[in-house]
């Protein structure tokens, strides 16, 4: 019988390949074959990706071994899936959640994952539409009128970024991907450390009594 030590190095050594190969099956044919992501910024965008791929599956181990009913488990890694991508910051602006709930815009992994792929896919991009010019914004699209609801985003990918976060507050064009990668990071290794706590407590509850030696007369 294998200790549970052994188990943890084997299934961290391949965890993490793994998490590359699974982004390179995920990325390369719908967002760069066919959705037309930024190709030369294809590593930097999946290191991110993998990175989050690696923080969600270290969620997944601790609700995975948290309950004694696996169905709780994952109910629970589910919720935490949902609560991800509702503060993010996207569909509800960072300044608007409460506290105590806005402490989840930053424990969770999407709110730092999505800043950092809209900048690396945006970064070095430019846009039809727009021509850059001397106006203060330094780009207009002759196409739309002023009188027109419609939005001149930009030319270049970094005035996009600022564009769109003009209403999505997540967004932004400066660059913060080691940052948002070193917190994603730190995020993985909270819920990998725990999952350790509890795997050791739990075999160690559960191990069989040694058989008691016969005392000598």
């Amino acid at each position: 019988m294998y200790s549970p030590g052994a188990y943890l190095v084997a299934n961290t050594i391949l965890q993490v390949p793994l998490m590359f190969i699974l982004g390179i099956g995920a990325l390369a044919v719908g967002a760069y074959g066919i959705a037309g992501y930024y190709g030369p910024n294809f590593g930097e965008f999946l290191v991110v990706y993998t990175a989050t791929l690696w923080a969600f599956e270290c969620m997944a181990q601790f609700f995975s071994i948290m309950f004694a009913n696996p169905l709780l488990g994952m109910l629970n890694f589910m919720n935490m899936w949902f609560s991800s991508f509702l503060f993010a910051g996207v569909m509800v602006p960072e300044e608007d959640v409460i506290w105590p709930f806005r402490a989840f815009t930053y424990m969770l992994p999407l709110r730092w994952a999505l800043t950092s792929m809209a900048l690396v896919d945006f970064r070095d991009t430019t846009f039809g539409g727009a021509v850059p010019n001397d106006s203060p914004k330094g780009f207009s699209c002759p196409e739309i009128s002023d009188s027109s609801r419609a939005t001149c985003y930009g030319y270049a990918g970094v005035d996009v970024l600022e564009t769109i976060g003009e209403t999505y507050k997540s967004i932004t064009s400066k660059n913060t991907v080691a940052r948002d990668v070193a917190i994603i990071v730190l995020i993985a290794l909270v819920f990998k450390l725990q999952y350790i706590a509890l795997l050791f407590i739990k075999t160690k509850a559960s191990r069989a009594p040694s058989s008691a030696k016969s005392a000598r007369a």
